[in-house]
């Protein structure tokens, strides 16, 4: 902030100006705390952390997309109330206490939620198509805002139990399913050629500039048919919302829950997953612009199928801040945002 004009830096901190840092869906931080914790995690899990945090996703113009990971106030207030933004304080309290993020209430109270997005920076003829929404940004430091669209965007809702995921994209971003051949796309060109072979690009490629991205995992029925009743809501209501141009692609949540402020401190990763009603054998529930790199092969390669990726299968490896002390890692109630922690070592216990 301290390098922004300060009206400029008022909007960034009102929210109306985004200040977009990141070009991977995991940062730096909590890459390297993830790497630093690696013997918590199973190679398949720390593999495909790795690949979400280290590729970069560029459209047809060339732009990396941005990503932004937020929490409403129920979440931040049970931080800061315990103090948890300070990876130290967060290594004593979980010796001894259950980081549960706060769950819902019975009287339509919304418990603790967290919001990543995938933003793409707008052609003049993409911002006036109506198709996105839009906000204000300031892209790696930059001192001028650009309008970029939202093109994706996870939804975890916190329940007390595993917690609810539901994942968004939008609609014009890539063929669902097998390659098109015509139409116009946000990361996939139809006429796209290997330089002197002629042959068709290959798809979802790490730092692939462009992209030519391919949706492996076609959107769930039950979300296709919500998705058109939604959209029909959304034109009666605003003829003009560009919401109506978002699908919804699945949403996964426990079978069997668990009560995760049930469990004795200190509690290690992994935490249950209670048997999600989306398995990740062989079946992905991705968002094709957040994690790009980490879906099925296309075309599937010939043998068994390879195991797919959901967010329970990640996120319940989420793990407390590294610290320079002795100590495990500590499961953090399915949330990465812990892990973004930091602490100067004069703030040590």
């Amino acid at each position: 902030m301290a390098t922004l004009q300060p009206s400029l830096a008022q909007q960034v901190a009102s929210g109306a100006v985004r200040n977009l840092t990141m070009t991977a869906k995991v940062s730096r931080p909590v890459l390297s705390t993830i790497l630093r914790n690696a013997a918590a995690f199973p190679p398949s899990i720390l593999e495909s952390i790795s690949q979400a945090g280290g590729g970069t996703l560029y459209d047809l113009n060339g732009f990396p997309v941005y990503y932004e990971v937020a929490m409403d106030k129920v979440q931040y207030d049970y931080i800061h109330d315990h103090q948890l933004y300070n990876a130290y304080r967060q290594a004593v309290y979980a010796r001894t206490n259950v980081i549960s993020l706060p769950a819902g209430t019975a009287d339509n109270q919304l418990g603790a939620v967290e919001v990543k997005a995938a933003w793409k920076v707008l052609s003049d003829t993409e911002r006036r198509s109506g198709r996105f929404h839009t906000v204000q940004a300031l892209l790696g430091g930059a001192k001028t805002p650009v309008t970029v669209g939202l093109v994706g965007f996870h939804v975890f809702v916190v329940n007390g139990l595993q917690g609810a995921w539901a994942t968004f994209a939008q609609m014009d971003n890539a063929p669902s399913g097998r390659p098109a051949t015509s139409g116009t796309f946000n990361f996939f060109n139809p006429n796209c050629k290997i330089p002197g072979s002629g042959k068709p690009c290959p798809l979802n490629v790490k730092d692939a500039d462009p992209g030519q991205v391919l949706q492996i995992t076609p959107d769930a029925d039950a979300a296709t048919k919500l998705n058109t009743y939604m959209h029909y809501i959304l034109r009666q209501a605003d003829a003009k919302s560009p919401w109506q141009y978002y699908n919804l692609i699945d949403v996964q949540w426990a079978l069997v829950p668990k009560v995760i402020s049930d469990l004795k401190a200190p509690v290690p990763p992994p935490l249950p997953n209670g048997t999600p009603n989306i398995p990740a054998n062989n079946k992905d529930m991705l968002n094709p612009v957040l994690e790009t790199f980490l879906q099925l092969p296309y075309p599937m390669p010939p043998g068994p199928p390879a195991p797919g990726n959901s967010c329970l299968a990640c996120h319940q490896y989420a793990t407390t801040a590294a610290v320079g002390i002795q100590q495990p890692p500590y499961a953090t109630s399915y949330s990465f945002m812990f892990g973004r922690a930091s602490a100067l070592p004069t703030d040590a216990p």
